[in-house]
């Protein structure tokens, strides 16, 4: 699958920072008109997160935001979802076991539970098509919502920013792991010096 960073940044209209956590997944279709059965986990609160206009559903590795076209609830725990892009029960088949993910606030009751936040491409190696291997991602730092950059940490260690845009993106391989970019002329160059 070619994962497309735009769509992982910008998920909505607005330029808040998003912060996503895994909130269940869907269990089931309704056999019918394409809509899955979503079950959330205890510690989430299910108002806020059916409220929303999107779900994040992990796709072949990848975080892809899902507009919610309706939603009926089902008890406090689950809920079922028409997604707008989801046209036909077998393309909403190909969903069911798929982890869900959204900005969620959660109960007080369990505030102290350890919730997986999802950072995207984070573990992938990164190869430059000049330069070779780079480093891997540690971390997405998304706090400029408009230039997002990958904090890549390199084999002797140092760490470089690098833009997370799909202007420099030539392949993303979900299987191996790995993100190689096109970057612009001397921007490694600028980050050695930096570090030098």
């Amino acid at each position: 699958m070619n994962t497309n960073i735009d769509s992982i940044f910008s998920p909505s209209d607005n330029d808040d920072k998003l912060s996503l956590a895994e909130v269940g997944s869907i269990t089931k279709t309704d056999g019918t008109t394409g809509a899955v059965l979503v079950k959330v986990a205890p510690e989430v609160d299910s108002d806020s997160l059916f409220d929303s206009d999107f779900l994040f559903v992990m796709v072949d590795g990848g975080v892809v935001p899902m507009r919610m076209a309706s939603v009926t609830k089902r008890g406090d725990r689950s809920a079922t979802v028409s997604l707008a892009s989801v046209k036909s029960p077998s393309q909403a088949q190909s969903l069911v076991g798929c982890k869900v993910y959204a900005e969620v606030e959660l109960s007080n009751a369990d505030e102290d539970d350890d919730v997986e936040v999802v950072q995207p491409l984070v573990g992938y190696t990164v190869i430059s098509v000049d330069s070779g291997e780079v480093g891997v991602i540690e971390e997405v730092d998304d706090s400029v919502a408009a230039n997002p950059l990958f904090v890549v940490r390199r084999a002797d260690g140092c760490e470089v920013l690098l833009p997370a845009t799909d202007d420099f993106v030539v392949a993303i391989d979900d299987d191996a792991q790995t993100l190689t970019l096109k970057l612009p002329g001397g921007l490694l160059d600028i980050e050695n010096a930096e570090m030098a």
